[in-house]
């Protein structure tokens, strides 16, 4: 056999597998489109048959409610839909009332500031009550300023207020020396 005839015969072989892998992937692929098809059909058989059941629902809830159907386990049913209607109802009256109340414009929260060594300044929101109860004299505390605007720097309560004015002059200069320096 020539080189030229065992090419021609490789060539031919390979025409024949590709012919036969064409013709399988068709099968293949009319199963596959048959399948999608029947089950989409399926599907909208299934979709037919729950707009029956709802309808059917329908009409026997209509029923009931006329008198011209009774049973135990209807009446337990159309109590619950009863039930769930009225819950339904309430929800969209205070829906109704949230959309025809005009908002008020909401104060702005009471803020402290707080200075860093850089010079720039942090505010956070003040608690209302706190500040209320802060705020109030009593025999034993003599009232500061400072106490109401800045926030405290340590856990620890200050004996009077010398010594907190003097924690934060002392905070307030980066370029005091402690002893530990």
């Amino acid at each position: 056999m020539s080189f030229w005839q065992r090419v021609q015969r490789g060539v031919t072989q390979a025409a024949a597998q590709a012919t036969q892998a064409a013709a399988q992937a068709a099968v293949e692929a009319n199963k596959q489109t048959l399948i999608a098809r029947k089950n989409l059909e399926l599907n909208e058989l299934r979709g037919d048959v729950r707009q029956k059941i709802n309808m059917l629902g329908d009409e026997a809830l209509v029923l009931f409610r006329q008198g011209a159907m009774q049973h135990e386990r209807l009446a337990t049913l159309v109590k619950e839909i009863d039930d769930l209607e009225a819950r339904a109802a309430a929800i969209e009256a205070e829906l109704s009332e949230a959309k025809a109340e005009t908002p008020e414009a909401p104060a702005a929260p009471a803020t402290a500031g707080t200075v860093t060594p850089d010079g720039s300044t942090i505010t956070t929101p003040l608690d209302t009550s706190a500040t209320a109860t802060a705020s109030a004299p009593t025999a034993s505390a003599a009232p500061t300023t400072e106490a109401a605007t800045a926030p405290e720097v340590s856990a620890a309560p200050a004996a009077s207020a010398d010594a907190a004015e003097t924690a934060t002059a002392g905070a307030a200069e980066p370029n005091s020396t402690s002893p530990a320096q």
